[in-house]
């Protein structure tokens, strides 16, 4: 992260997270507050998912037909900047809504951050998904703890204000980062082949790892950035500090380990048991959250929860299109990232539904959820190989 491009690079993938969640761990809390149900606030949560759905491989085609991946990137941190910028004028249901199905046409432009690294990557996948992985967590982290200290005095609006700025912000560093050209424009039309798109889909070690991070996703979304706060602040009596903990201890300790993956660099790993390992954590993670008593206890646990997500997160995304060949990757990255966001989708609605039908108990979601997570480690013990 030397040079002046790596460092530019690597601040706007910081506010890029860092404006897409500095509202998330108040958002679901105020909804429920002003009178939107459980339901809703799933389909709201869902949309986000939705959307990048919709996206990711249209968009994946798009990314390998474009000389530079920096036009997609400017066009989702501007995605971003609106998306912050519809709420100031409506707090209905509506526009939130609207908010979340923005952020995630914002995030379906992810494809061409990680596509740009993977790039020529070889053996170095790993260190250089551990690193943007951290600077994803960091820009998280960092959000959550500016948004737990100015939330009382500024409200939902101000945090609102701030992502904006900070997504502008990201725009002018990407506008100042000199992006390598990949081919002339010339060559376009000649860079999409329908048999190496085939290729890509029916490779069964992207479908294998697709899956799997669309089951981590149906955890971490309909927990720690869906109802683990609404749980904290209507059952546990959390204060806008500690749902700001809640968030920030699972992100600092997700950007501790996928940091300690990027240290690793190109060394083999165990790839298979440590995933088991990490679902099986999720599984207790899950299991352990309506059993706490208080705030505090919630917030300590979620050490476990940003442990258990950041492992798969990490190898998953390295080794999803691993098999294929330096053409098919960013065709590899759009099936991949569409696929997971089925999980993005269908875990924050459906756990709203088990919430609202439990009569507001949060109890059966959260065994739900464990259940889920033991299902991705068996998943992962019979399907995936080093």
């Amino acid at each position: 992260m030397g040079t002046v491009r790596e460092r530019f690079f690597y601040a706007a993938v910081l506010l890029f997270w860092f404006a897409q969640y500095i509202y998330i761990p108040f958002l679901n809390p105020f909804m429920s507050v002003i009178g939107i149900s459980a339901t809703v606030i799933g389909v709201i949560g869902g949309v986000y998912g939705v959307t990048q759905m919709a996206l990711r491989i249209p968009l994946s085609i798009g990314a390998s037909l474009v000389p530079s991946h920096k036009p997609i990137i400017l066009a989702g941190l501007a995605a971003v900047a609106v998306s912050c910028v519809l709420p100031l004028f409506s707090h209905s249901w509506v526009a939130f809504f609207i908010l979340r199905a923005l952020a995630g046409v914002s995030s379906s432009t992810w494809i061409s951050y990680t596509a740009y690294l993977l790039e020529g990557a070889g053996e170095a996948a790993n260190s250089r998904m551990g690193l943007i992985m951290a600077c994803n967590t960091g820009g998280i982290c960092s959000s959550q703890i500016v948004g737990t200290v100015l939330y009382d005095r500024i409200g939902m609006d101000g945090l609102f204000t701030i992502a904006a700025l900070a997504a502008a912000t990201g725009v002018i560093l990407i506008l100042m980062t000199p992006f390598r050209r990949r081919f002339e424009k010339s060559e376009a039309r000649k860079r999409f082949d329908v048999t190496e798109f085939t290729g890509a889909i029916r490779n069964k070690r992207l479908w294998i790892c697709s899956v799997l991070m669309s089951l981590g996703f149906w955890v971490m979304f309909s927990t720690n950035y869906g109802f683990t706060g609404v749980f904290g602040a209507q059952a546990l009596g959390a204060s806008s500090v500690q749902l700001g903990l809640i968030a920030f201890v699972c992100q600092i300790a997700s950007v501790v380990v996928s940091l300690v993956f990027g240290k690793l660099k190109g060394r083999r790993l165990p790839e298979r048991n440590l995933i088991v390992i990490a679902f099986i954590l999720f599984g207790v993670y899950c299991a352990l959250s309506p059993e706490c008593g208080d705030a505090n206890a919630l917030i300590m646990l979620q050490i476990l929860g940003g442990v258990a997500v950041a492992v798969p997160n990490v190898l998953l995304f390295a080794n999803a299109g691993r098999e294929l060949s330096k053409s098919q990757q960013i065709l590899a990255m759009g099936i991949f990232q569409s696929v997971y966001s089925v999980g993005m989708t269908a875990g924050p609605v459906v756990s709203g539904v088990i919430v609202d039908a439990s009569g507001g108990g949060f109890a059966p979601m959260f065994y739900a959820l464990a259940a889920v997570s033991g299902a991705a480690a068996v998943l992962t013990r019979v399907l995936y190989r080093d």
